[in-house]
């Protein structure tokens, strides 16, 4: 690399100084070293990847999924799945813990949500987040339509009854 200061060149390049020549091999070695010191203190790491079964419960529960790399840690002994209205977490509304021996691989179900927008992570008590954040929607079906398929099998267990009774009485 041939860098000059601004003295000795007729025009001025980056931050005041000319580049003349860069080697391809030193170009990606500062990407390099760029990327990895932006990972390095960009968001903190984390240390459960978490998903759930779907974006929208119809039915008021969901099912989430975590993977951890360092199952078990000392570091968290207590992990907590959170579940709260606002991306930040103010006010944790529920709090389910999670068993320390079966941190590696796991999933929990979770139901008893009324309609709304609901977020979830795993985290610690002291409201430290240790997963990425999933959104989640709660929407229950119309109870009417519950009413009408529940209506639908009443009619067709008496109508089983009836027959059931009527060929039973005759002889055959």
């Amino acid at each position: 690399i041939a860098i000059h200061p601004p003295a000795q060149c007729k025009s001025v390049g980056l931050f005041g100084y000319q580049i003349h020549a860069v080697s391809p091999a030193l170009l990606v070695a500062f990407m390099v070293a760029i990327i990895f010191i932006s990972n390095a203190w960009g968001s903190p790491q984390e240390d459960f990847a978490l998903t759930s079964s779907s974006d929208l419960s119809t039915e008021g529960y969901m099912t989430f999924s975590w993977s951890s790399s360092d199952a078990g840690s000392p570091d968290h002994p207590s992990p907590l799945l959170q579940v709260a209205t606002n991306p930040q977490f103010e006010p944790v509304v529920r709090q389910f813990p999670l068993h320390p021996l079966n941190l590696e691989k796991a999933q929990i179900h979770v139901s008893g949500f009324h309609d709304g927008a609901y977020y979830a992570r795993i985290g610690e008590t002291n409201n430290t987040a240790l997963s990425n954040v999933i959104q989640f929607q709660v929407k229950h079906r119309n109870l009417s339509a519950a009413f009408f398929i529940f209506s639908i099998g009443l009619l067709l267990f008496i109508g089983m009854c009836i027959s059931l009774l009527r060929f039973s009485q005759r002889d055959i």
